[in-house]
């Protein structure tokens, strides 16, 4: 077979090639719209197409804000997870990086690292703002807590985050691109505590009204997971709204929105 005869061949073979790789982008670009219809149901919210080039979205709404979850390229084959929100304080600058090599070149080449006085959150994160008195007041330790937890989820070592709020934006991203239901509901489930202690609990916290008889659980689901109410049951000590034992323990605290109470209360067995 001679030259001109090969040329042919390969052609036909290089269209064959790309038809594969087209029809397995199709095949997982279909997969991970079915998993963010789900994610988006489940949170009230919609997918917003992406476009042939670009990534699908979820636009829905967490408490009394809406929030928007996108991706974006990173490297040859990876993609960041990002998640922003209205954050209603729009005169706030913060912008919170884990520790890693290029921030710690940043800070020996002049960038500032405000410290809170917390020893394990300084030594995670470099901080940075425009008035760094407010932002030790953000940063309460719920907030801190609840931060430490997105930073180190889905992660095996280092912590992975980069936090910014400016112009009344809160933002968070995980250099992960992220495309099971369930580590996607994770990760928005974490994003909504950080963005609620930081919104809403200062060190000045929330007051609720005294306290009143605990209510009855009938057919609610727990504010972390979503699932219905079923086993061991507590409610906060503040707004009485119940949670699976489990789901309070990993939190720390309540997960309604803008209370962010870390005690709770157990109900009392009938003798």
């Amino acid at each position: 077979m001679n030259g001109p005869d090969i040329f042919p061949l390969f052609i036909v073979g290089a269209v064959l090639l790309m038809a594969v790789f087209v029809v397995i982008g199709l095949v997982s670009s279909s997969l991970h719209r079915g998993a963010l219809e789900e994610v988006a149901k489940r949170w009230k919210g919609y997918v917003e197409p992406g476009g042939f080039l670009g990534y699908d979205a979820i636009v829905m709404q967490i408490g009394d804000a809406f929030a928007r979850l996108t991706f974006s390229k990173r490297g040859k084959n990876g993609r960041n997870t990002h998640l922003s929100i209205h954050f209603p304080d729009k005169q706030l600058r913060l912008e919170l990086f884990a520790q890693g090599l290029l921030q710690q070149l940043r800070k020996m080449l002049g960038m500032v690292d405000i410290e809170i006085g917390a020893l394990e959150f300084d030594d995670a994160f470099i901080i940075n703002g425009n008035q760094p008195e407010l932002i030790r007041e953000y940063l309460t330790p719920q907030a801190q807590a609840a931060i430490m937890r997105l930073a180190r989820f889905s992660t095996l070592m280092s912590l992975d985050l980069h936090l910014a709020i400016s112009g009344g934006v809160l933002r968070v991203t995980k250099h992960r691109g992220f495309s099971g239901v369930h580590e996607l509901n994770e990760f928005i489930t974490l994003f909504a505590h950080v963005f609620e202690t930081l919104a809403y609990t200062r060190r000045t916290g929330i007051e609720f009204i005294a306290s009143s008889p605990l209510p009855q659980v009938q057919e609610t689901e727990c504010q972390v997971c979503g699932q219905p109410l079923t086993g061991k049951i507590v409610f906060c000590a503040s707004c009485k709204t119940p949670h699976h034992l489990d789901c309070w323990q990993y939190f720390e605290s309540c997960a309604v929105y803008g209370c962010g109470q870390s005690r709770y209360v157990e109900p009392r067995r009938s003798a």
